[in-house]
């Protein structure tokens, strides 16, 4: 698991939403895809899984740093990066909280009406909070997320 905050003074709450760098969490990503591909035990192949923020990076992992799949869960930041869609060209599963609170129903609903635009990119909708899979576990939801993101990941045995 990538330390995406190495760099970073947590915030208030002592929280790192606030203080975090983005750019850090992209290099971190890509340094940990080419440190794990470099491994003896590696097929080449690598997939990215992010919750949170971290599900924008999962998303970026194939749209800009070559991932040969990626599943985000919940990404708090997804709606910012409609323009990458076209640049998807590996499998990536969205997993979307109904009614996510880092961002208005109608980010979401632009974010679903985007990628269908690509069909190498699956937008499934859960009837679950924002950290469903993680910090506000809905057991149903997370266990369908996870069977998909590992029939996903399990193409590229």
């Amino acid at each position: 698991v990538p330390d995406y905050f190495w760099d970073v003074e947590r915030g208030e709450g002592n929280s790192f939403r606030t203080t975090m760098k983005f750019p850090t969490l992209i290099e971190v990503t890509k340094s940990t895809m080419a440190n794990l591909k470099s491994m003896p035990d590696c097929n080449g192949k690598i997939a990215v899984t992010g919750f949170c923020v971290g599900g924008n990076t999962a998303f970026l992992g194939v749209a800009r740093l070559g991932a040969d799949a990626a599943t985000s869960y919940y990404g708090t930041r997804l709606h910012t990066f409609l323009d990458e869609i076209g640049n998807v060209k590996r499998p990536i599963i969205l997993h979307i909280a109904e009614h996510d609170h880092t961002y208005p129903d109608e980010e979401r609903d632009k974010i679903l009406a985007a990628v269908k635009k690509n069909p190498l990119i699956t937008a499934h909708v859960y009837k679950a909070p924002h950290g469903f899979a993680s910090s506000s576990i809905e057991v149903e939801a997370q266990a369908l997320a996870h069977k998909r993101t590992f029939e996903l990941f399990d193409t590229l045995k």
